[in-house]
């Protein structure tokens, strides 16, 4: 999207201790941050987007924050009719052993946080 709208911003940051992830894990991790992504730059108007990926060990595997925000027009999540997208989105989290959550408000962007805790013996 850069080379069509050169105003667009990505930045992505790794914070913490990752998982060497499974096959499966990275591309449910990946199709999260494009479905994401996606409706972002097809709803949202934004400018700025940020993909943070937030890790570390704990005792029984590894927790992982993920998080896919921008600052776009915002909308009200009770204004969406739950669709494919927003299933896949939750059947990615749910095969992460994880949950996934939107906050967006008219005017503040949209954030989608998936939490997750990665087995240690995969």
């Amino acid at each position: 999207y850069s080379l069509a709208r050169p105003d667009y911003y990505f930045s992505f940051e790794s914070i913490g201790e990752q998982p060497e992830f499974t096959e499966e894990q990275a591309i449910s991790i990946f199709r999260i941050i494009q479905e994401s992504l996606s409706n972002s730059i097809k709803y949202s108007n934004a400018i700025n987007y940020e993909v943070v990926l937030e890790g570390g060990k704990t005792d029984s595997g590894y927790k992982i924050c993920l998080i896919i925000e921008d600052d776009g027009v915002g909308f009200e999540l009770d204004s969406i009719r739950p669709g494919i997208g927003l299933l896949s989105l939750k059947e990615r989290a749910y095969s992460l052993n994880g949950d996934i959550n939107i906050a967006s408000k008219p005017g503040e962007g949209t954030k989608v946080v998936l939490e997750a805790v990665i087995p240690l013996n995969q």
